[in-house]
């Protein structure tokens, strides 16, 4: 059994509050201290700020797409085990509410991986001289080997 389907508490009633006041204030404050801890790398810790930001302003509804706990899960599970030699990718969120993680070190060349809630990755890449990939795999807590070979392939 995974990490992923071995946990199932909302991890917004940890970190967010709907209430108003000081209470809400104090929560908030207290996620924020609680991930700013999380990571072992100062320039990967930006990243893991902004999967827990896009999360947060998709519980307050100011994200038009939805960002679910179980997404928000998976996303820092992989993230957690993400190589630090590898380039930081940009981060999006698909219509769907699937993170988007992309690489794109130069025009014509790109990584990209859609993760869902369940683990599911999507995945697409062009790789210059008219290579592509693309492809579905699961997320299964450790970095998948295929993603660390398409993205030492592709430079970054």
């Amino acid at each position: 059994m995974t990490t992923l389907s071995a946990y199932r508490h909302p991890l917004s009633e940890r970190l967010y509050s709907g209430g108003a006041g000081a209470d809400a204030g104090k929560v908030l404050k207290l996620a924020y201290e609680a991930i700013s801890n999380l990571g072992s790398s100062d320039s990967y810790t930006p990243t893991k700020h902004e999967l827990f930001a896009m999360h947060l302003k998709s519980l307050r509804g100011e994200a038009p797409e939805p960002f679910g706990d179980d997404t928000l899960l998976a996303a820092t599970a992989f993230w957690s085990v993400f190589p630090k030699h590898f380039a930081v990718p940009e981060l999006s969120l698909d219509d769907d509410g699937e993170v988007m993680f992309d690489w794109s070190p130069s025009a014509g060349r790109m990584v990209t991986v859609a993760l869902r809630y369940d683990g599911r990755m999507s995945y697409a890449a062009r790789l210059g001289g008219g290579r592509t990939r693309h492809g579905t795999e699961y997320f299964n807590d450790a970095f998948p080997a295929w993603l660390g070979d398409l993205l030492s392939e592709l430079g970054s």
